[in-house]
This record gives structure tokens, C-alpha cells and sequence, in this order.
């Protein structure tokens, strides 16, 4: 497939310690962090909203 590039795009369940409001990016950006550390995933934000999960 030469010139082409995909970009797959996934989505997963984070959990909040606190759900009583809606979590702030700062707070998610933890959260992600602890559940990425949690399951032994490599997780690096490469954005104040994405990041990159065990570099795929």
C-alpha cells in the first residue's frame, strides 16, 4: 500500500476517582496516566487531548 497511511483512531474506559463533576484535561491527562501505568501500557500524550498508547 504504498502512499497510503492509516490513522485508526480507538476508544476506552478510564476510570475517575472522583465522577461527581466532569474531569478537567489536567485530571484526565492523570487518569489516562494511572490506567495506562495500571495495565503496563506505554501511553505518550502528544497533545493536550491525544495521545499515543503503546505506539500503535
Amino acid at each position: 500500500m504504498k502512499g497510503r497511511v492509516f490513522i485508526l483512531k480507538g476508544t476506552f474506559d478510564v476510570p475517575y476517582e472522583d465522577i461527581s463533576e466532569y474531569p478537567t484535561p489536567a485530571k484526565a491527562m492523570e487518569a489516562i496516566s494511572r490506567y495506562c501505568e495500571a495495565s503496563r501500557d506505554t501511553c505518550i500524550f502528544t497533545g493536550d487531548d491525544e495521545f499515543v498508547k503503546d505506539n500503535k
